[in-house]
């Protein structure tokens, strides 16, 4: 079983799939309310409970998901919660499983190997919540979370001198569980959505808190920067929030209505 681990990975990875239907934001200033039914809501206790509720969190019945497409925020419906990771760099690649209680690990494969045969290396015996592999493969990112304890880590993936192996080291601790992220190769860089807060990472590896939500905690499956505004695709609705302002507004979207 472990020799065809990789393989099957990869294939898990590719028949993952998300949303169908889809509106389009044409910038960070406009919603169409009408094409896409968003209405600004406030998060109550009872509307927190309501969406924990088996028969509407499974359905995916208000669930979204944000891209950045053609220059445009596109929302959609969300897909899939992801339990598998593999990100390509040079000399290997990084492939780590999220399977709850049942399972969770990052490991280094290395290229130019058998790998049938070849042992993979052990990046962190963690559930993995995402590998971000940066523009120029030489370098990149793991991060790891614990659902049952609330929390995360970060880790960096730096090419050794040598130019043929990898390291990794720990950069800090994450609050709360890391659902979502997105990376760009400029000054914007990994941002990371817990259950608790939106982070950046700097290109010095620093740690900083953008802001704080109680709607982080209908977990974020996506994330995107758009000029001055955070948006977040959650399981139930949608979270726009203005950097200058940290003003928080949460839309509600039933896609069956």
């Amino acid at each position: 079983m472990r020799k065809i681990l990789p393989f099957l990975l990869i294939l898990l990875l590719v028949l993952s799939s998300c949303a169908t239907k889809t509106g389009t934001v044409e910038s960070c200033q406009t919603i169409y309310h009408t094409e896409i039914r968003l209405r600004p809501e406030e998060l109550t206790d009872g509307m927190v409970s309501y969406f924990h509720l088996p028969e509407v969190a499974n359905s995916g019945r208000h669930a979204c998901r944000v891209e950045m497409s053609d220059g445009e925020v596109r929302i959609g419906r969300a897909g899939t919660y992801d339990s598998t990771f593999v990100r390509q760099f040079d000399y290997g690649y990084f492939a780590g499983v999220d399977l709850g209680e049942w399972d969770g690990w990052v490991r280094y494969y290395p290229y130019h190997t058998n790998l049938l045969d070849a042992d993979p290396e052990l990046v962190a015996n963690e559930n993995c919540r995402g590998i971000v592999a940066c523009e120029d493969r030489s370098r990149g990112y793991v991060i790891t979370g614990n659902l049952m304890e609330d929390s995360g880590k970060l880790y960096e993936l730096v090419l050794a001198e040598s130019e043929t192996v990898w390291e990794w080291h720990l950069i800090g601790a994450l609050e709360g569980f890391p659902y979502s992220y997105s990376y760009r190769d400029d000054e914007s860089g990994l941002l990371i959505a817990t259950s608790k807060e939106i982070v950046s990472v700097s290109a010095d590896q620093q740690i900083r808190t953008l802001f704080r939500s109680e709607y982080l905690k209908l977990e974020p499956s996506s994330i995107l920067l758009c000029e001055d505004q955070i948006w977040c695709g959650l399981y139930a609705g949608l979270l726009r929030v203005d950097l200058s302002t940290l003003e928080q507004t949460w839309y509600w979207l039933d896609w069956d209505e």
